[in-house]
């Protein structure tokens, strides 16, 4: 039984890298290769048939740049699913029950060179935002997958290299839990912003160089701030260079300069942790976790702790900039990353994720562990307004949200 997980990692991976894209100009190499025969070549194997009598999409590597732009088989950005579909020659299903084409990801069955995988389909507001492959496993299952992707990653940037030129961003950097993340990303760059991408994103372990994860595809990086300024998870002021016509232009060269990067303006800080949290997302969603499995993970209670921090920075979860997530309206597989307010170790030792803000005598062994109560003497809504008032929450002795987030930031 296929596992549907893997088109959410598909599309948070490749979202999530489009995160920091430089907006220096740059030189898009694909354009000298939009006439190659190569390309010509990709109708050729729309899909093989699998063992099941499954379709499997096979990964073209000569097909992901069209008309100058960075995307599959000529898909334009923002087509419709069933535009998709037709042209991949496959029906893709839904991730998870209940997710739609508003905001969601759909999947099939993928094969490249003899290695089995996924295709993911990002959609926001009925159109196609990204496109990726998907092959191995998650960090959580690697001792169980003997595989090493290592010579088909080389594959892929070998030939990405013939076809698109050299990747304009390299990234290798060790993660914090252990292994190793590698990345290649190749820019089209008009009027100083970045329109679209192509992606190699690898995780594998520093110590046996092992690669046992692998996501190859492109995101549509104008249309999605297009959308997301629609759906209104962008500010509808916020402008892209690209976005402009030539009238606008001249008007903003007049005037302030418009930012074109939606996280040009925040501290490297918070960029750090707004990536961190993307790629906990993308390790967790590889496998269904129930809630209490989810709770479990390591990774999910650091989400939580750096949510709360970019909280305290932004004044709310909906107002952070970059989240894989709507944390106004969150899907029924992401309410715990808004509902856990705080995550603490209990007396016993035993972990507490506070998603009843009633929970009195947790309450009270917080503020005695951060030197606001004394358990003989003092009354615990005074305690509390003065907790909040040295920290700048509202003093009305009640234990909101708020408070247990600011607890929850306190108590690292």
């Amino acid at each position: 039984m296929r596992k549907k997980s893997v088109s959410r990692i598909c599309l948070s991976l490749l979202m999530g890298a489009s995160i920091c894209m430089s907006s220096v100009s740059v030189v898009f190499a694909a354009e000298e290769t939009e006439n190659a025969p190569e390309a010509e070549v990709s109708a050729e194997t729309e899909a093989s048939e699998s063992t099941e009598g499954e379709r499997l999409v096979d990964l073209d590597l000569t097909a992901f740049c069209t008309d100058g732009e960075y995307r599959y088989k000529g898909i334009p950005w923002l087509a419709s699913l069933e535009e998709a579909e037709e042209t991949l020659g496959v029906s893709l299903e839904p991730m998870m029950e209940g997710m739609n084409t508003q905001m969601g990801s759909f999947v099939a069955p993928a094969e490249f060179r003899g290695e089995s995988g996924y295709i993911g389909l990002g959609l926001l507001n009925d159109g196609v935002t990204d496109i990726s492959f998907w092959f191995g496993t998650d960090s959580n299952n690697k001792d169980k997958y003997d595989g090493d992707l290592t010579e088909l990653s080389d594959y892929v940037l070998e030939q990405f290299t013939e076809l698109y030129g050299e990747p304009d961003e390299v990234t290798d950097k060790e993660q914090e839990y252990g292994d190793a993340f590698k990345g290649y990303q190749w820019q089209e760059i008009k009027d100083g912003d970045v329109k679209t991408a192509l992606n190699i994103q690898c995780m594998y372990e520093p110590s046996g160089g092992r690669m046992y994860s692998l996501a190859v595809g492109a995101v549509g990086r104008e249309a999605t701030i297009q959308v997301t300024k629609k759906i209104g998870e962008i500010p509808e002021d916020f402008e892209a260079e690209t976005t402009e016509t030539s009238e606008e232009t001249e008007v903003s060269e007049e005037g302030t300069e418009t930012p074109t990067d939606i996280t040009e303006n925040e501290s490297p800080e918070n960029v750090e942790k707004m990536n961190e949290i993307v790629n906990i997302y993308n390790r967790l969603y590889f496998e269904s976790y129930t809630e209490d499995e989810l709770k479990n993970q390591e990774d999910f209670q650091k989400s939580i702790h750096l949510l709360n921090e970019l909280y305290f920075e932004y004044g709310s979860l909906e107002k952070i900039p970059i989240l894989p997530f709507d944390a106004a309206e969150p899907r029924e597989g992401d309410k715990l990353f808004v509902d856990v307010a705080a995550v603490i170790e209990g007396e016993n030792g035993e972990t507490v994720f506070v998603e009843d803000y009633n929970n009195e005598e947790l309450l009270k062994n917080c503020l005695t562990s951060l030197g606001y109560f004394t358990q003989e003497s003092d009354e615990l809504a005074e305690s509390l307004k003065e907790f909040q008032t040295k920290e700048g929450l509202e003093a009305d002795g009640i234990a909101d949200g708020e408070v247990w987030r600011k607890i929850d930031v306190l108590m690292q």
